[in-house]
């Protein structure tokens, strides 16, 4: 971004003043009326943690399926990038508030209610309303410095070539969450409007927000979480799914075309580029094209004979539909799949299999997605005896499954 630039107040104080203030009034007459249905919101919150993330899958979704589509288009520019992308409107609207306010001076506030966007001083700042929230440079770098020093060098490796450009990333990290926080009042607009959703759920994270600092508490989970991840793997598997969920937005919405992603996926690694691939496969573009999917033999690595032998021995003995996921983990691990979407894999297996009792794949599809946050601590002999949720039937019997299934994968091609 450039720096220097005036601020014209007239344009940027009334700004996106598209929500009815009543949203305000809205969302605090409900929680007058369903105190302990919040109350159960908030339990759920705090017991968030790296190995109890369910509920944070839930408001992860709940944020991913009502973000509005200007801010999409941004992470859109910021992740999949290239030359000849115009500058979303969002970041092009707000550029000169950012810059000026990263000069360390000022800051900005949002009225989580109305959606207005105002300067203030950090030394004076004017007197706020109870539903607006400040935010500056400085808080950026305090949340920045907040992750503990090992996980802030991981995700500074991640991000630049040579691990020592921290301030470029810190700029990142800030005009990231500036957005972010300009964005949620239509996000809240959004919650409370849509109606094929969890109603409660909306309004009871409408009411964090807006009335219960929803957004500092959300930074100081987030942080805590991130103080206890196993980096290697947690972080894989959140860039993975952020992967997925930019190519598939940036494509469905028209912002990249699948060519474009073809393209950018030349540069990536080999498990990148897959699951690039696999996405694309399964996603329609503004045409509306219809996927292509891979064929079991097609998806199979090694010895496809071997390989495809197994799995019509495991779908014998293993009748329930839900083991179709651990079937799906155990291929991947054993290096046996080059697939790393459930869907493709479970429509490859309908198409080998017509006269298999293969029924739908919703339950396997989300034990699958459970199973990737789960699997690092329940098939390690020791850590899954440390957690009480890992002793029900449901993780017992996932874990048996894959203990006696995985070594007959990996086994393929070692003799």
């Amino acid at each position: 971004m450039k720096k220097g630039y005036g601020v014209d107040l007239s344009k940027v104080d009334k700004i996106d003043q598209r929500i009815n203030f009543s949203i305000r009034e809205k969302v605090n007459s409900w929680h007058n009326n369903n105190v302990s249905t919040y109350q159960k919101f908030l339990r759920n919150f705090e017991k968030m943690s790296i190995t109890n993330i369910d509920f944070a899958s839930k408001l992860f979704r709940v944020f991913a399926d009502n973000i509005p589509k200007e801010t999409e288009k941004v992470w859109s520019y910021f992740f999949a990038n290239t030359d000849d992308m115009q500058t979303p409107s969002l970041l092009d609207k707000y550029e000169t508030v950012l810059d000026t306010c990263l000069e360390g001076d000022n800051c900005f506030g949002v009225d989580l209610s109305t959606g207005e966007v105002k300067l203030h001083s950090n030394s004076n700042p004017e007197k706020m309303d109870s539903g607006e929230v400040l935010f500056s440079k400085k808080m950026s770098d305090l949340f920045f410095d907040g992750i503990p020093k090992r996980a802030r060098n991981y995700i500074v490796n991640m991000f630049t070539e040579d691990g020592n450009d921290e301030e470029t990333l810190r700029i990142f990290v800030y005009t990231i969450m500036s957005i972010a926080l300009i964005s949620v009042p239509k996000l809240i607009e959004n919650l409370i409007n849509k109606r094929k959703q969890n109603y409660n759920l909306a309004y009871s994270v409408s009411y964090f927000m807006i009335f219960d600092k929803g957004l500092l508490k959300m930074q100081k989970k987030l942080t805590e979480i991130i103080s206890n991840a196993n980096l290697g793997y947690d972080f894989q598997m959140m860039a993975d799914n952020l992967t997925r969920s930019f190519v598939s937005s940036s494509v469905s919405h028209g912002y990249n075309s699948k060519a474009e992603w073809k393209e950018l996926r030349q540069e990536e690694d080999e498990e990148t580029a897959e699951i690039i691939d696999s996405t694309l496969a399964k996603t329609k573009g503004k045409g509306g094209r219809k996927a292509d999917f891979r064929t079991l033999e097609e998806l199979c690595i090694g010895n496809k004979k071997a390989v495809t032998q197994l799995i019509e021995q495991f779908l014998e003995e293993e009748q329930e539909t839900v083991s179709l996921a651990y079937l799906f983990y155990s291929l991947i691990v054993s290096g046996h799949i080059s697939c790393r979407d459930y869907e493709a894999f479970h429509r490859s297996l309908v198409e080998a299999y017509p006269l298999a009792d293969i029924k739908g794949l919703t339950k396997p599809q989300a034990r699958y997605s459970e199973l990737l946050v789960h699997a690092n601590i329940l098939l390690d002999d020791t850590k899954y005896k440390l957690y009480k949720e890992y002793n029900t039937i449901k993780w017992k019997k996932a874990r048996k499954v894959i203990k006696k299934w995985l070594p007959l994968f990996t086994a393929i091609d070692q003799d």
